[in-house]
């Protein structure tokens, strides 16, 4: 059967972006239910991912808006004793989706700042951890495809870009995301196939390595990240146990896996400011880490939004990813964006929580990190570099001035 083809990409940007989605990041089926995460401003952005959904055969498309503001008013006014409480429906949601193999888009913009007022960060980091494990669990299952794209809205658009004329900023962002995602390809499908595939290669060349660690060397960095036996390097390409193809984020530039948590020793600096979940920004704040865990947040202002969020439980001070970038992606032509998506992928990071259990045997998997939170951090700039740890203790040039080296 052919399936047929989603909105032409050259009616707009959000109609390339949300047929890039709709095509390549969750490969809709005709006769599939499809779930949109979205939240306010992004309405033209979901209308346009329904529109492609459908024009695949989507048999319904369920959008769901997330209201930071009504976030804001939880934190300010809720007891702390309720801030770990999620209503059942939230979670029993993702579940239904996966049984009637369903897919998921989530579109992503950061918070602005100024709802971070008068918030306590330890009830924000409480709080943020509330559905994360839920839906950890369906990433961890493969039970669901799903796919991450940035949703520019004007009030990102203003805090990028304060200065500016609204229309104008809004403009700008989007010509950002569209570079990132390379919707100015002649084909943004085709375009991903073969990034993926060159991905898919790094990650090869990484798994026949056998590699035992991994160092990160340059201005306020020194970081040692140990890796198990049986650490599996993977892309953003994945596919369901069902058998069902995916793109996990659009973009996504990086390979990963999950590092040993207890062998991890070093500092490195954030400085590619890092947006926390109540909209601040951490930026120049250091990492110290002794046995595995973070023993040190050094920095001022929104680096105690990053103290409370290691203290949430046991893994969030321990690592559950590492992932590599190199400079050729795009994303590294931005500046710093204020989105984890898009800031990600313009630099190797680790994050923070929870692991993927499908980037690590089952010989190791009873040590994987296990968390509620999953904060990715970017630690690569060009002058970080990366080097792949031998059992012999050899050092190998792995990303070298910004650039892969393998």
């Amino acid at each position: 059967m052919n399936t047929p083809s989603a909105v032409p990409h050259g009616s707009g940007p959000e109609q390339a972006l949300a047929a890039l989605a709709v095509e390549f990041g969750i490969a809709v089926r005709p006769g599939q239910i499809v779930a949109v995460e979205a939240a306010i401003g992004h309405e033209q952005l979901a209308r346009a991912t329904a529109d492609a959904a459908y024009a695949r055969g989507a048999r319904y498309v369920d959008v769901h808006y997330y209201d930071p503001h009504v976030r804001r008013a939880r934190l300010l006014g809720s007891r702390r004793e309720d801030l770990d409480f999620a209503p059942p429906w939230l979670a029993g949601r993702l579940r239904a989706l996966a049984e009637a193999d369903g897919a998921l888009i989530f579109l992503s913009a950061p918070t602005h700042p100024r709802l971070a007022a008068g918030v306590d960060p330890v009830a924000s980091a409480i709080a943020h951890g509330q559905i994360l494990p839920q839906a950890m669990a369906l990433v961890q299952e493969q039970a669901v495809p799903w796919c991450m794209i940035p949703g520019p809205t004007r009030e990102w658009a203003r805090m990028l870009r304060p200065a500016e004329d609204d229309d104008a900023a809004y403009a700008a962002l989007w010509r950002d995301v569209a570079h990132a995602c390379r919707l100015d390809a002649d084909d943004p499908v085709a375009e991903w196939k073969t990034r993926a595939a060159e991905l898919d290669r790094l990650a090869s060349i990484a798994n026949a390595g056998h590699w035992r660690a991994l160092r990160f060397r340059g201005p306020g960095t020194d970081l040692e990240v140990g890796l198990f036996g049986t650490s599996r390097w993977v892309s953003a390409a994945d596919r369901t146990t069902s058998g069902h193809d995916y793109y996990a984020n659009l973009p996504s530039e990086e390979i990963f896996t999950t590092p040993d948590p207890d062998r991890v020793t070093g500092y490195f600096t954030i400085r590619r400011g890092r947006p926390l979940s109540d909209g601040r920004v951490v930026q120049d704040a250091l990492l110290r880490f002794e046995g595995g865990r973070v023993v040190e947040v050094r920095g001022e202002g929104a680096a105690d939004g990053l103290r409370a969020q290691v203290a949430v439980d046991p893994g969030a001070s321990r690592l559950g990813e590492v992932a590599l970038v190199g400079g050729e992606a795009r994303c590294a032509d931005l500046p710093p964006m204020s989105s984890v998506l898009l800031d990600e992928n313009a630099g190797s990071h680790v994050a923070l929580g929870a692991h993927y259990g499908f980037t690590v045997g089952d010989a190791d998997r009873a040590r994987a990190n296990v968390s509620g939170v999953h904060m990715d951090i970017v630690l690569g700039a060009p002058d970080v570099d990366a080097f792949a740890v031998t059992d012999a203790g050899d050092e190998i040039p792995v990303i070298s001035g910004g650039a892969w080296a393998l």
